[in-house]
């Protein structure tokens, strides 16, 4: 991703663009650019007029997100590669824009997530679909279900919260945030990224937390060094670890002090008073 540039400056699409191309690398176990190339146009490659061979090269540039595919082109794939599409044009990457204001559009976006997350933030009373009030128990059923939808509502409503000034919950929703990407950080989907997304939220995500004068400090945070940490202390308590679904339980069991307390202390985000 660092070597995108020109015209495209915006993060948040460099960042869905290059997180698409890795998806699309991943379920094709291609090795190259090129390669997907290959297999996803074709008709891309030719000769010039003196016989020589060409091809358009695009996928390059998709691979560090400096431009991003055209919707016919999105749309291709995601006929050959169902739900490709929907990681290119996923809620998360609306939600940190921050260009749109997130009463107007919260519940549209939730009702865009996982059925499973769903079921988590909306209630039938009443014969009405309602919004579940934020609660510890909400923030632990999300952090059930980690992963791009899971962190997509946990931004939704740490933006809600800074939005309508009801910051009571942002500063556990905040930390409910930072745990999940501690997580995330060591999965396939996520460790090429987790640096990039990581300095994102601290930007962007994180300084909307904010309660009783109490912020999280994450300026001098190595995060990508805690993130090896975990990954290390996870292998050495699941040497024979081969499935997702037990890294994230393993690792949420190291943050929640389950190997020892003082081990938590020292993974939990830094928080301090508002100067």
């Amino acid at each position: 991703m660092a070597a995108a540039h020109g015209r495209r400056k915006n993060e948040i699409d460099v960042l869905r663009t290059a997180f698409w191309y890795a998806e699309i690398r991943s379920r094709l176990q291609a090795a190259t650019a090129y390669e997907i190339e290959t297999r996803l146009e074709p008709e891309a490659f030719g000769k010039n007029a003196y016989g020589d061979p060409i091809h358009r090269n695009k996928w390059s540039k998709y691979e560090v997100g400096q431009y991003a595919p055209s919707n016919s082109l999105a749309t291709r794939v995601d006929r050959l590669l169902p739900g490709s599409k929907s990681t290119l044009n996923h809620v998360l990457w609306q939600v940190l824009q921050m260009k749109y204001a997130i009463t107007a559009n919260a519940d549209d976006w939730l009702r865009k997530l996982d059925p499973a997350i769903q079921q988590c933030v909306f209630k039938f009373q009443n014969y009405a679909v309602l919004r579940v009030p934020t609660s510890g128990r909400l923030l632990l059923s999300l952090e059930k279900r980690a992963g791009i939808d899971a962190l997509a509502c946990l931004t939704i409503l740490l933006r809600e919260s800074s939005e309508r000034a009801e910051n009571l919950r942002s500063i556990d929703i905040a930390q409910a945030i930072y745990r999940m990407l501690l997580v995330l950080g060591h999965t396939a989907r996520f460790a090429d990224f987790i640096g990039v997304i990581f300095n994102i939220y601290r930007d962007r995500i994180f300084p909307l937390a904010e309660s009783k004068g109490e912020r999280l400090e994450l300026q001098n945070v190595d995060f990508a060094g805690i993130v090896q940490l975990l990954s290390a202390l996870v292998r050495r308590i699941e040497p024979d670890l081969n499935d997702e679904t037990t890294l994230i339980r393993t690792t949420y069991k190291i943050l929640d002090g389950r190997y020892g307390f003082e081990l938590k202390f020292a993974l939990d985000p830094p928080i301090s008073a508002k100067p």
